[in-house]
C-alpha cells in the first residue's frame, strides 16, 4: 500500500533541485498553486489545431530510503487519465485539436526525433521554473524578458499534423511507501528534520510549430492530488491549464 504525504519528494537530480528551489518561493499546502509565464503580449487564441504532444508522465513510489522508484501500473493509469483529462479540457473550451498517435495505446511509437522534442521540453521546463521564478538565478539575458524555444525542430510537427501550436506536458506523481510513512513518523520528531513525502510536479507549454517559440507555460505543484484518479487528473489539468489561451 502506498500513501500521499505533506511533504518533499524525490526526483531526478535537476528536476529535483529545481523542485526544492520552488519550495523556497511557494509555500507548500494541500491545494495546487501554479506559476505561468509568457512574453509580455497578448496572445490570441489559436485559429488552427493544436497538436496535443504524447504526455510525458511518470508516477513513483517513494521507499523509506527517499529514493523514487517508478512504477509502470501507476504510470500508465497516470497517463491515461492526463490524456483523457487534456482532451476534456480542449473540448470544453472549443479547440481543435490533433493527437501526435493513438495515445490510448501505451505501445504507440513515438518517432525519434519526436521524443527528443519531449526530452528537450523537459529541459528548456526546468530552467523555466529555476530561472523565471526562483530569486537569484535570474539569467541576465531573460531577466526582463520571456525568451525561451525549442528550436526550429518543431517545423516538421508542423507540416506531419497540420497544426499551429503544439501542446507539451511534464508531469510527476509520487506517493509514499509504508516504509516511507514510519521512517517520516521518525523524522517529525527530530528538531531541524524535516519530513520528506509525495509531491506532485507538473508544467505545461505551448509551442509555436513555426518558431519554436515557447508562447506560454505554467507549472503547478501540490502535496495533494492523485493522477491515477480520473476526478483528480482532470482537476490537475485543468489547474495547469488555467492561465493559458487556449
Amino acid at each position: 500500500m502506498s500513501i500521499r504525504q505533506p511533504a518533499g519528494r524525490a526526483l531526478g537530480f535537476r528536476s529535483a533541485w529545481v523542485l526544492l528551489a520552488l519550495s523556497l518561493v511557494v509555500l507548500a499546502s494541500g491545494c495546487a498553486q501554479t506559476r505561468s509565464a509568457g512574453p509580455e503580449v497578448t496572445l490570441d487564441r489559436p485559429a488552427g489545431a493544436v497538436l496535443l504532444m504524447p504526455a510525458d508522465v511518470e508516477l513513483s513510489v517513494l521507499t523509506a530510503g527517499g529514493l523514487e522508484e517508478p512504477h509502470a501500473e501507476w504510470t500508465e493509469t497516470g497517463r491515461q487519465n492526463v490524456v483523457a483529462a487534456l482532451k476534456d479540457e480542449m473540448a470544453e473550451r472549443n479547440i481543435k485539436t490533433v493527437s501526435y498517435g493513438d495515445d490510448s495505446d501505451a505501445s504507440y511509437q513515438i518517432a525519434a526525433d519526436d521524443e527528443q522534442l519531449v526530452k528537450l521540453h523537459e529541459a528548456v521546463g526546468s530552467s523555466i521554473m529555476l530561472h523565471k521564478y526562483v530569486p537569484g538565478f535570474a539569467l541576465p539575458t531573460k531577466r526582463e524578458r520571456f525568451d525561451w524555444t525549442l528550436g526550429d525542430g518543431v517545423q516538421s510537427l508542423r507540416d506531419g499534423h497540420d497544426a499551429d501550436y503544439a501542446l507539451f506536458v511534464h508531469a510527476r506523481d509520487s506517493f509514499s511507501s509504508d516504509g516511507r510513512v514510519a521512517m517520516n513518523i521518525v523524522l517529525a520528531i527530530l528538531p531541524g528534520v524535516a519530513p520528506q513525502g509525495g509531491r506532485q510536479l507538473a508544467f505545461a507549454s505551448l509551442v509555436d510549430l513555426n518558431s519554436g517559440e515557447v508562447v506560454w507555460f505554467n507549472v503547478l505543484q501540490s502535496t495533494a492530488g492523485d493522477l491515477r484518479d480520473p476526478k483528480q487528473a482532470r482537476e490537475a489539468m485543468s489547474h495547469l491549464l488555467d492561465s493559458s489561451p487556449l
